[in-house]
């Protein structure tokens, strides 16, 4: 049971998780990895930041959640 004003956090992997096994970049559970030449922009500073700056801008997008193969939900009881 949670208490009022308690923390709880919730880890799931979506269900088509094992069709994106081969192309998910670890440290980036975002459309970002979809880019195409992922490694040529990540290793460049000016198109990394582009790139983390596109994924920020649509990581509360509710369409694009089944994008990513992990999802994180983080809420707090009233």
């Amino acid at each position: 049971m949670l208490r009022p004003g308690g923390i709880q956090v919730a880890a799931a992997i979506n269900r088509f998780a094992s069709l994106m096994d081969s192309v998910t970049r670890g440290f980036i559970d975002a459309p970002g990895w979809l880019a195409a030449n992922f490694d040529e922009r990540w290793a460049d500073p000016a198109r990394r930041n582009r790139l983390l700056d596109l994924v920020r801008s649509v990581e509360h997008e509710p369409d694009l959640i089944g994008v990513s193969p992990h999802l994180l939900a983080i809420g707090r009881k009233a």
